[in-house]
This record gives C-alpha cells, sequence and structure tokens, in this order.
C-alpha cells in the first residue's frame, strides 16, 4: 500500500508525478492529474486484451520464430492482466483495512487476487513453455516463473473474519517536567520528579508538562488550579512564574480532552526547590504539606487548605504526610488532636510519623476528619524562632 519508490515523474519537467498511490486513491487525495490505480489497471487490461485480439487470427505454422513470437504476447498479455488483477485486489484489501466492517471490500479483494492468481499461472506456463529456470542477475538468484505460483497464492485472503481491532490508545499519561525561561523558552531543566533550579539570572520562568496521549493538563500546587488546553502544557500558561526562594510542589493530572474531559492519567507531583530569588516570607515557614507514599517517599499530590481523601483511593497501599519547609528551617513540629500526634522531626524529610530514608512510617487514616498543623522552627527540637505554620482540615471517607 506504501509505495516503496516515490512515484514515477513526468518525462517533461521531472517533478511532476504521473501515478497515484494505492492509499492516497481510497483516502480520496484529488488526482491533480495523476493516473489513479484503478486508471492504471484498466491500460494494463486494455494493452492485454488488444495484443491478444492482434494476435488471435495468426497460426505460425512451422515457423518456429513467429511460434516464440506469439508466445511472448501471449504471456505478456497474461502478465499485464495479472498486475491489473492484482492493482484492484490491493484498493479493496486497503479499504478492509481501513474498516474491518467492510465485508464487500474483503470479498472483492478475494475475487480480484483469486483472478490475479489465474492470470499469473496463464503466463507461467506460456514462459514454461519456451524458457527455463534463468538466474537474474538482479536478484542473484534461479527464477522459476511456475514454481512462484505458491507465493503468488499467498496474497489471497484466506478468511473473511475481520482483523482484530486496534488497540485502544493508551491513557494519558505525564513522562517529565522542563522548567523553561518564560521570556525566551529557553530550557532551564527537565526533571521527572524532584529538582532545584536557580533564578538569580531567570527570574522569570514557567514549567511545562510532557504528555503522551493527553489534551489538556490540569494543574494543582497548593493555593491555586489552572488547566491549560494548548501544548506546550503549562502551569502558569503563557504567563510568567517568579517565584520566591523556596520550595514548591506543583501536582498535574492529563486529561485525554480539553478541559479535563475524557479519560485522565495518574497525577504527577513535582517538588521544585527555587534557588536565587527572594526567600518567602522567613527561611523556616513551611510551605505546603505533601500526601506521599510511605513505601518509598514519593508524592502523590499537594494537600489542599480544606481537602477529602477517600480510603478507597489513597494513591498508594500506604501513605504519610510531608511538611515542605523553606531552607532555613532546623525542625518541624506536627500536631493532631484527631490523629493523636504532638511530635518533631529534626531533619529533613520533615516527616508526619518519622521516617528512616525514604520509607515513612505509615499513616492509617480512619472516617473521620482530621487537622493537621505543621510548624518550621529555626533551631532544633522546635525551639527558637517559629516560622508561618501551616493547617490543613482533612475529611476522610470510604
Amino acid at each position: 500500500i506504501d509505495p516503496t519508490f516515490a512515484p514515477m515523474s513526468s518525462s517533461v519537467d521531472g517533478e511532476s508525478q504521473l501515478l497515484m498511490s494505492i492509499k492516497d486513491h481510497v483516502n480520496g487525495q484529488p488526482a491533480n492529474g495523476r493516473l489513479t490505480p484503478v486508471d492504471v489497471a484498466a491500460k494494463l487490461k486494455q494493452y492485454a486484451d488488444t495484443g491478444l485480439q492482434n494476435v488471435s487470427g495468426l497460426n505460425p505454422g512451422t515457423n518456429k520464430d513467429l511460434k516464440e513470437t506469439l508466445g511472448d504476447v501471449r504471456a505478456i498479455a497474461a502478465l499485464g492482466r495479472y498486475y491489473a488483477e492484482k492493482i484492484l485486489g490491493a484498493i479493496e484489501l486497503y479499504r478492509y483495512q481501513k474498516d474491518a466492517g467492510n465485508t464487500t471490500a474483503l470479498a472483492n479483494a478475494k475475487t480480484h487476487l483469486q483472478n490475479s492468481a489465474n492470470h499469473w499461472k496463464q503466463y507461467a506456463t506460456e514462459w514454461s513453455s519456451q524458457y527455463g529456470p534463468q538466474r537474474l542477475g538482479r536478484v542473484n538468484a534461479v527464477i522459476d516463473m511456475a514454481a512462484l505460483q505458491a507465493s503468488v497464492d499467498k496474497d489471497i485472503p484466506t478468511t473473511t473474519t475481520p482483523p482484530p481491532p486496534p488497540p485502544p490508545p493508551s491513557a494519558p499519561s505525564i513522562t517529565s517536567f522542563t522548567v523553561v525561561n518564560a521570556d525566551t523558552g529557553a530550557v532551564i531543566a527537565t526533571l521527572t520528579s524532584s529538582g532545584t533550579v536557580s533564578i538569580a539570572s531567570t527570574p522569570n520562568i514557567n514549567v511545562r508538562a510532557n504528555t503522551v496521549n493527553a489534551s489538556s493538563v490540569y494543574f494543582v500546587d497548593g493555593t491555586t488550579t489552572f488547566s491549560d488546553n494548548a501544548s506546550p502544557y503549562a502551569y502558569k500558561g503563557d504567563g510568567k512564574w517568579s517565584p520566591a526562594a523556596g520550595t514548591y510542589v506543583i501536582n498535574a493530572t492529563p486529561y485525554q480532552n480539553d478541559n479535563r474531559g475524557g479519560a485522565f492519567g495518574t497525577t504527577s507531583a513535582l517538588t521544585l526547590t527555587v534557588e536565587g530569588g527572594p526567600p518567602i516570607g522567613n527561611a523556616y515557614d513551611i510551605t505546603a504539606l505533601v500526601l506521599v507514599n510511605a513505601s518509598n517517599g514519593a508524592v502523590i499530590r499537594t494537600l489542599q487548605t480544606n481537602d477529602t481523601l477517600s480510603l478507597g483511593n489513597l494513591g498508594a497501599p500506604s501513605v504519610s504526610i510531608e511538611a515542605i519547609a523553606n531552607s532555613g528551617a532546623k525542625s518541624v513540629k506536627f500536631v493532631s488532636v484527631e490523629a493523636g500526634v504532638s511530635r518533631t522531626e529534626g531533619g529533613a524529610p520533615w516527616a508526619f510519623l518519622g521516617n528512616s530514608g525514604n520509607t515513612y512510617t505509615p499513616w492509617t487514616p480512619v472516617v473521620k476528619t482530621y487537622s493537621i498543623t505543621a510548624s518550621g522552627y529555626s533551631a532544633s527540637a522546635a525551639s527558637g524562632t517559629a516560622g508561618k505554620p501551616l493547617t490543613i482540615n482533612i475529611n476522610v471517607v470510604p
């Protein structure tokens, strides 16, 4: 169906195509002066029929040369008919490949390709009556036209059962994030789940979500939301982001259709540490609380000020909570009456119930409402100057 070589060009200007591919023809492309596959098949049949008519009344008698010439004419006519039927069969077969429900096209393809195979048999019979197997230098092999019949017969579809439907498109997904200079579009960094960028010389940035099979991306950062319907899908759309120094968690969810429509993929979280800008409040403020996978510390999403968690869809078999604090914090204290927690973390990551490396002590919530407060301090053991605390309310549902 796809031509192996470029279509024949005109001998006049060397550029104008003379032949149209089967794919272009079936897909309804205009011919624009080119011969369609149907035209080519018709001309091949016409020339074959004319050749046979012109020699039909000739009797070579004992003239060996004339006998062989007439045999060549009959052979070439059969070969022309073979190609004519094969082209028509290919047209119908491509129609069926485009629409597996078009059983009429499949039946037509079988008919044309069976006719084509019959014509090849006639060609091989005429050829073999005058010639033996020959070694052809172009393919560096001995060719026996009659022996090729089995290969020709394989072109005929053997079943009317439609082929299996193509696999459904994979769910939309986010493969990575790219931080760019919002003024020039230059790439600053490409990140998977976390990273650090300096904005000392590029105060205006943006964050793009790199996607597969997505038509929109929904961004959430804990305080604001934004849905981008045009690639590249950017956290601030076509705008600019001039963040203060600190750590930010940006959640991005890909959707199959515009405006958060259709199927959606897994939410990806980017923990981005920004250096070189002015600090966010105090150097030990809490900027966000995030839900994490307790087994590996991967961020599931940022928790909102008033949030809801479903026990049936936590995002991981076991979860915990981590506080995101500015770089000056030396300790973080968590308080939650509902969870029975009042404890201080002495180092990052600032885990709600503690951690050992990337393994967090799981938090096992029950159906109720929790209030959780995290406060950063300038010194160890929740001493020194307190930063701005962050409180979130979580309604846990089944």
